[in-house]
């Protein structure tokens, strides 16, 4: 291999190691960034799937249907949202 072959394999690898870098902060920031916006905003959510479940429950046991999906949907959302507020 001449100079000029180890030279452009070297800017090369720099280069790359470089991009990789900005890449991985840039993911990094987003998904940092989205999980504060979902953690800040999960008790609204929960909130407004309170009030859904308790309309299914309401249309499901007027239409004969029985309210146990709408509750065990509910009670699902309802216990992983804790976990991600208490873990947090």
């Amino acid at each position: 291999m001449s100079f000029m072959d180890k030279w452009v394999e070297e800017a090369d690898r720099k280069l790359i190691s470089h991009v990789k870098e900005s890449v991985s902060e840039t993911v990094t920031g987003v998904f940092a960034s989205s999980w504060d916006w979902f953690v800040g905003v999960l008790p609204d959510l929960t909130g407004y799937a309170t009030l859904a479940a308790g309309a299914a429950v309401i249309i499901s046991t007027a239409a004969g249907q029985g309210m146990i999906k709408p509750i065990g949907i509910y009670s699902c959302a309802l216990i992983t949202s804790i976990c991600i507020l208490v873990g947090v």
